[in-house]
């Protein structure tokens, strides 16, 4: 197990779609709610990878157990690149 999240069930009306536009209404959503979570996840404040380094920042599982790299599209594109890796999962963005 990476890690844990503890908290409550909420209810609420989730809508698909911009605003001012037929958009899909989902009445009833149950979705959890965290107010605790475990130490691996936590915030990244600065990667590098060969000549590329970013210090924007974003929320990751941090796990040994894994190569999975959860970024920013743009952030995993330049890591990419920076590593002459290859996209295998256009749509996850996968490395």
């Amino acid at each position: 197990m990476i890690g844990y999240a503890q908290g409550f069930f909420g209810n609420d009306t989730v809508r698909f779609g911009n605003k001012g536009t037929k958009q899909l209404v989902v009445n009833a959503t149950r979705f959890g709610q965290a107010d605790e979570i475990a130490d691996a996840f936590t915030d990244v404040k600065k990667v590098t990878a060969g000549s590329f380094s970013s210090t924007v920042g974003w929320q990751v599982i941090s796990s040994t157990g894994s190569t999975f790299i959860y970024a920013p599209r743009a952030i995993a594109a330049e890591i990419a690149k920076a590593a002459n890796a290859e996209v295998n999962s256009p749509e996850l963005f996968c490395l």
